[in-house]
């Protein structure tokens, strides 16, 4: 897709969330959280009780997955506070977006394979410099771009 497609998505998907955690949800995490194993093999976390996000879960990749250490200006989800993060695959609220954060520290080979696993599971495979750009919706977010609409990001300065 282009950059303005993955903006288009967005912007359809720009009214309040039609759900929160609901068993389809629950299902594609599931499945999603199934494949990730299948593709890393042990050491992948995931976490399905975040509250007051904009995102209701998140899967922690093993840091073997990465070409190249995380510095600390990487995407981060708002009041995590982890610096030092691995690649983390991030499930929002606002439709059924995920975002693999980080990717650009990837293998490439496996965040190819990640992302294929994303789109299998029935969800939609946002690119991370996707949500950098200016957001220009209905609604007021503390940073102005989509990734802050949809996922809550921060930007951790150097």
């Amino acid at each position: 897709m282009t950059n303005d497609e993955y903006i288009a998505l967005l912007r359809a998907a720009d009214i309040p969330p039609r759900r929160i955690w609901d068993s389809n949800s629950v299902d594609k995490y599931e499945a999603l959280r199934a494949a990730i194993h299948g593709i890393v093999g042990p050491g992948c976390e995931g976490d399905d009780h975040w509250q007051d996000f904009h995102f209701y879960a998140e899967i922690r990749l093993p840091l073997n997955t990465l070409a190249r250490p995380i510095k600390q200006h990487s995407k981060l989800p708002i009041g995590s506070g982890d610096e030092h993060a691995s690649a983390t695959i991030l499930l929002s609220i606002w439709g059924d977006f995920a975002v693999l954060c980080s990717e650009e520290y990837m293998l490439p080979e496996l965040r190819d394979k990640i992302i294929l696993a994303i789109e299998s599971c029935g969800l939609v495979y946002i690119p991370e410099h996707i949500l950098d750009l200016p957001y220009d919706g209905a609604f007021e977010v503390d940073d102005p771009t989509w990734g802050s609409r949809y996922f809550g990001f921060k930007v951790i300065a150097h």
